[in-house]
């Protein structure tokens, strides 16, 4: 990933290219997929654009829930064509439609990063990067390293910790974060996650 996460404003100057995590182990097992790159690249650039931040605060509207099947976006295909099955395309389209209608396109992600409860900077994160229906499939992870219940990921609320290591042993990471879901009209909610995380060398933390 080597797009900037973070549409800073022009007084502050971009720190210099960091070198992007291709995966990360967690409890013995490596990931190599977009949600183990997108977390530590976050707090990477986080830190070295902000070095006081402590705090990263995303929020996002969605219809969309934490789910585990979206773990695996193979059996989330499936299980949408066994859906579809024997419906008719001209129902799926108006179907569609109508939910576009309803709830528009996905929305873009909205990020603060706070240092001991002040503000260092409010922005959206770039569309082509992630927007609120992508974002779903990320934090999932989060809760799925935190190892939360497969049951409890339909509650309002979340919390959890657990300690990613960069696979090329540079870098170790302590997420801790939290989650919200508060409901905002038929249909839609808002998801706001927030991140204390930590950054240390290998044998800090």
């Amino acid at each position: 990933m080597t797009t900037r996460l973070l549409n800073l404003p022009d007084d502050v100057t971009p720190p210099p290219p960091i070198v992007s995590c291709e995966a990360i182990k967690v409890g013995g097992t490596v990931y190599r997929h977009s949600a183990a790159k997108f977390w530590p690249r976050l707090v990477d650039e986080s830190f070295a654009s902000f070095p006081s931040c402590t705090r990263i605060e995303l929020t996002a509207l969605t219809a969309d829930g934490f789910d585990p099947v979206r773990l695996d976006p193979h059996a989330e295909l499936q299980r949408d064509a066994e859906r579809l099955a024997g419906a008719r395309l001209q129902d799926v389209i108006q179907d569609t439609l109508a939910q576009l209608e309803l709830l528009g396109p996905p929305g873009l992600i909205g990020i603060r990063l706070l240092a001991s409860g002040q503000e260092l900077y409010k922005s959206e994160l770039p569309a082509d990067c992630v927007d609120a229906e992508i974002f779903m499939y990320l934090a999932g992870w989060l809760l799925e390293w935190a190892r939360i219940p497969h049951a409890d990921w339909s509650a309002d609320r979340h919390d959890g910790q657990f300690v990613a290591r960069d696979a090329r042993g540079r870098t170790v990471y302590l997420f801790r974060f939290d989650t919200l879901r508060q409901h905002v009209s038929e249909g839609l909610h808002r998801i706001t996650l927030t991140l204390d995380p930590r950054v240390a060398g290998p044998t800090e933390l």
